[in-house]
C-alpha cells in the first residue's frame, strides 16, 4: 500500500463477497498504514439468491466494522440486450461506471481491485489464445486509470497482485474470514474458467511455482514493451508521412532494424489478422514490385503502392456521404440525427438538448455547440485543416494544434473532427474550416470547438451536443 498510495489518500475497495475481495477488505482495515477507506458493492442480479446472499455478507462486514458502505443493483441482463454486449462485457462497463461516479461524488482518489497473480496469469493466457503483441504479455498492472465511461482522474489498484490464490486461500482460512464462492467459478464454458481448471493443473504438474514464475516473467515483459514503445515513439514518427489516411514510407520503414514490429504497431489498431501481416511481412521482404497489392481487414484497406502503404478505413456504404470539400478517397461519417455511432475508434453519442440543460460549461468527453445542424460530418483530420480555437479571434492549423499541446502519433491517428455540410462551410487555398476538434491525448479527451460555435447568453432554442469514448474493446464496436 506504501508502494500504490500516498499516504492519507482515501480508496474505496470493490467488494464482491468473494476470498478475494473479502480478504482485501481486512487487510486494509488491519493495516498499520492506516489507509481511510470505504467499500463498495454491486448486485448484478445474475445468480438469484447467491447474488442477494453476497451483498448481504458485504453490508454486514461494513456494518460490523463501521466501514462507509455503498452499493448499487443493475438490471445486467436487460443492459446487455439494450446494447448487444456479453453478460461480462455488460457487467464490466456497468461497475466501472459506477465505481467512477461513487468516486467522483465522494472525493475518492483511488479504486482498489482484488485481482491476485493466478488472476495475472490468466490474462496471459488469455491474450496469448486470442493473438497478442508485447503489450499482450504484461498483464495487469498494479495501478492504471480506472476504464470508465467518463472521464477521470482515478487511479484502479491491484493491492493483491503479486499474492497468489493459494496465499489468499490460506489467509482466509487462518483468519476465519467469511466470504461466499461464486457457484459460476466452477463451470468451464467461459474461457477464463477454462484455463484455470484445465490448463492450470496441468503447469502446476510440471512446476508447482508456476504462478510465480509466469508473474516474474511479466514483469520483464513489461520493461521490455517500455523498451519497445520508445522504439515506436521514436521512429514512428520518421516512416509515416500521414495519419490521416495512415501513409507509411517504405523505404524509410525498411532502413530500420526492427521494421516488422514498427509495422504491426502502426496497423494493430485496425484488427488485420496475422495472415496479412504474414503476407505483408514476406512482401516487403522479397524486394519484389509493391504497386497494386491490396490487404483488407473488414471494410479496413492497406494499398500498397511502389513505394508507399496507405491505408484506408472503411465505415460501411450507407454511412459515407460524399461532398466536394471532402477528397473521394478519403471515409467519413455523415450524422444525420441523434443516435450513437462509431467512427475511427470512437463511440459517439449525439443529441440535442435545450441551451438551459448544456450549460455554458462543457464538461470534459464532450462538446454543446451552437449554430451546427444536421447533417454534420464526422473525419479524420487533414494537413491544412484549421479553425478559430474558442475565445480567440485568429485561424489556428490543426497541426499547430497538436503541435502545440504534444500530441503522439497515435494521438493524432486517434483525433476526429467535426465538419459542417452545408454551404457554409468556407473552403480556401489553406485548407478546410472544421467546427471542432475531438482529440485525445495518451487516450484524454482534448476538445475544441470553432468560436463560432459556442453557446453564448444570448443563444436560444435547442443546441447539440456531442459525447465521446474509445470504444476500446470487439464486444463495444460490435455492439454499434
Amino acid at each position: 500500500m506504501k508502494k500504490l498510495l500516498p499516504s492519507g489518500s482515501p480508496v474505496l475497495l470493490g467488494v464482491s463477497g468473494g476470498v478475494d475481495s473479502m480478504c482485501m477488505a481486512e487487510l486494509f482495515l488491519h493495516s498499520s498504514f492506516c489507509v481511510p477507506f470505504s467499500i463498495a458493492h454491486c448486485n448484478f442480479h445474475l445468480r438469484s439468491e447467491e447474488s442477494d446472499s453476497d451483498e448481504y455478507l458485504v453490508a454486514s462486514w461494513a456494518k460490523r466494522t463501521g466501514v462507509p458502505f455503498y452499493k448499487v443493483d443493475f438490471d445486467t441482463k436487460a443492459y446487455a440486450s439494450a446494447h448487444s454486449v456479453s453478460i461480462e462485457m455488460a457487467a464490466r462497463e456497468l461497475r466501472y461506471d459506477w465505481f467512477s461516479s461513487v468516486c467522483k461524488e465522494n472525493g475518492f482518489g483511488y479504486l482498489a481491485i482484488a485481482h491476485n497473480a493466478n488472476d495475472n496469469a490468466e490474462t496471459l493466457f488469455l491474450n496469448l489464445t486470442r493473438g497478442t503483441g508485447g503489450r499482450g504479455l504484461c498483464g495487469m498492472s498494479e495501478s492504471s486509470h480506472l476504464p470508465s465511461s467518463q472521464p477521470s482522474d482515478v487511479l484502479l489498484i491491484r493491492p493483491l497482485l503479486g499474492i497468489t490464490r493459494a496465499e489468499i486461500s490460506d489467509y482466509a482460512r487462518d483468519e476465519r474470514i467469511d466470504y461466499h464462492e461464486d457457484s459460476t467459478n466452477a463451470l468451464t464454458d467461459v474461457k477464463r474458467n477454462k484455463i484455470r481448471h484445465l490448463v492450470f493443473p496441468v503447469l502446476e504438474e510440471m512446476n508447482p511455482s508456476y504462478i510465480e514464475t509466469i508473474n516474474k516473467d511479466m514483469a520483464f515483459f513489461r520493461q521490455e514493451n517500455d523498451i519497445a514503445e520508445a522504439y515506436f515513439e521514436e521512429h514512428g514518427n520518421e516512416v509515416c508521412e500521414s495519419f490521416a489516411p495512415l501513409t507509411i514510407n517504405i523505404r524509410k520503414l525498411l532502413a530500420l532494424p526492427f521494421w516488422k514490429y514498427l509495422l504491426f504497431r502502426l496497423l494493430e489498431p485496425y484488427s488485420f489478422p496475422s495472415s496479412v501481416f504474414d503476407d505483408l511481412y514476406r512482401l516487403l521482404s522479397s524486394g519484389a514490385q509493391t504497386g497494386g497489392k491490396i490487404f483488407r481487414a473488414g471494410s479496413t484497406r492497406l494499398v500498397a503502392t511502389s513505394d508507399r502503404l496507405i491505408l484506408s478505413e472503411g465505415i460501411g456504404i450507407e454511412a459515407r456521404h460524399k461532398l466536394p470539400s471532402i477528397n473521394e478517397a478519403e471515409d467519413c461519417l455523415v450524422v444525420r440525427a441523434s443516435g450513437r455511432y462509431l467512427f475511427n475508434g470512437h463511440c459517439f453519442s449525439v443529441s440535442e438538448c435545450d441551451v438551459s440543460s448544456a450549460g455554458l460549461k462543457q464538461p470534459e468527453g464532450s462538446i454543446a455547440v451552437d449554430n451546427l445542424s444536421f447533417p454534420f460530418i464526422l473525419r479524420r483530420w487533414r494537413v491544412g485543416d484549421w479553425f478559430v480555437p474558442f475565445g480567440s479571434k485568429g485561424r489556428k492549423k490543426l497541426s499547430d494544434f497538436f503541435t502545440d499541446g504534444k500530441f503522439s502519433l497515435l494521438d493524432k491517428a486517434d483525433s476526429v473532427v467535426v465538419v459542417k455540410a452545408d454551404s457554409s462551410v468556407l473552403v480556401d487555398a489553406v485548407g478546410e474550416r472544421v467546427a471542432a476538434i475531438l482529440g485525445y491525448r495518451l487516450g484524454k479527451p482534448v476538445f475544441r470547438i470553432d468560436d463560432s460555435l459556442r453557446i453564448a447568453s444570448s443563444t436560444m432554442g435547442k443546441v447539440i451536443t456531442l459525447k465521446s469514448r474509445p470504444a476500446s474493446t470487439p464486444e463495444m464496436k460490435n455492439s454499434l
